[in-house]
C-alpha cells in the first residue's frame, strides 16, 4: 500500500514498484487509506509506504493507527524533510534505513523496498 498526497510522486512510485512486479494499492488521502486497511480486517500488505507530511492525518498518525491493527506491519516513510533522527526519536522501533528522502533514484527506492519486504 502506498499513501502519498502528491499525485505526481504517487504515480512515479507506483510505476517504479509495478515495473518490479509489485502489486500496489495507492491512496492520496490518508483517511481513505485507513478505511481501506480497516475494511480488509486482516493482515494483507507486505509493506506500507507512507508520506510523512500529508494534509489531514500525517504519516506518523496513520502509522500509529495501522500498527494498532497489524503490529507486524512493515513501513517505509518517504519525506522531503531531513527528519530521520527526529522520526526515530518519536518512533524508536523504526529503523533509519526505512526512512527515504525524496527525491530518490528509482534503483535506490527499489533497494529499500526489497530490503523491507524480506
Amino acid at each position: 500500500m502506498l499513501v502519498e498526497d502528491e499525485r505526481d510522486i504517487l504515480f512515479a512510485f507506483k510505476a517504479i514498484l509495478k515495473s518490479e512486479g509489485y502489486n500496489v494499492d495507492t491512496f492520496t488521502d490518508s483517511f481513505e487509506a485507513l478505511k481501506h486497511f480497516i475494511k480488509l480486517n486482516r493482515p494483507y500488505y507486505d509493506l506500507v509506504i507512507l508520506d510523512l507530511r500529508m494534509r489531514g492525518m500525517n504519516g506518523i498518525q496513520l502509522y500509529q493507527k495501522l500498527k494498532r491493527i497489524d503490529d507486524d506491519l512493515r513501513v517505509i516513510f518517504v519525506t522531503a524533510l531531513d527528519a530521520a533522527r527526529e522520526l526515530i526519536s518519536i518512533l524508536p522501533d523504526l529503523n533509519s534505513q526505512y526512512i527515504v528522502r525524496k527525491p530518490i533514484a528509482a534503483r535506490d527506492f527499489i533497494k529499500v523496498v526489497n530490503k523491507a519486504v524480506k
